[in-house]
């Protein structure tokens, strides 16, 4: 039987996290239903040597009576038992492997840290993160046929061979003039 380290939102109440280590597939259902389908998180396999050689032995009827020696009388809004109500009957099969939950990938910890080092410049600067629509309203603004592109990436190109960066120079930013709102923006002495 598999395990996982996970951290539990108590009530669902993601202010309130506490950690469970070595937890069952068949544990991680019984707590959903308890606290709430987001209320399990971080979700992280235990495996190689930090393994619990009990768990993995465990069989069936041996997680089923230890769930019900645990959480037995849990029950749900309406009243039922939890534990009887997730694995009903008396030869119910609980669940050994995380795959069989089903789960969201998002509820499962991060396996690395992205840094932003890891992001690929294409010298194209601000003109990557503008919608295509706005692409579109520059090239119009800077007087550039874009001869029938479409595509992103095709009307980026087209847009930095002219020159253009989407980027707002500070003489056409015009700090200290007033905006379309009518509101003056703040220059740099302001607040320094």
């Amino acid at each position: 039987m598999q395990s996982a380290n996970i951290l539990l939102a108590l009530g669902g109440d993601s202010g309130n996290q506490v950690p469970k280590f070595n937890v069952t597939p068949a544990e991680i259902a019984v707590l959903r239903a308890i606290h709430g389908d987001d209320a399990v998180s971080e979700i992280t396999p235990v495996e190689g040597a930090l393994v619990d050689a009990d768990i993995e032995k465990r069989s069936n009827r041996g997680e089923l009576a230890r769930l019900k020696a645990i959480y037995g009388n849990a029950r749900d809004l309406e009243g039922n038992l939890v534990v009887d109500q997730l694995f009903p009957g008396v030869a119910a099969r609980v669940f050994e492997n995380l795959d069989e939950l089903e789960l969201d990938k998002s509820l499962f910890a991060a396996k690395e840290r992205v840094s932003s080092g890891d992001f690929k410049d294409n010298g194209n600067g601000a003109l990557d993160s503008m919608k295509v629509g706005d692409l579109k309203k520059l090239a119009n603004e800077h007087q550039i046929d874009l001869d029938g592109a479409t595509k992103k990436d095709d009307i980026i190109n087209k847009l930095a061979a002219a020159g253009v960066t989407g980027e707002v120079s500070k003489q056409d930013a015009g700090a200290g003039d007033i905006d379309e709102d009518g509101v003056a923006d703040l220059d740099g002495g302001v607040l320094g």
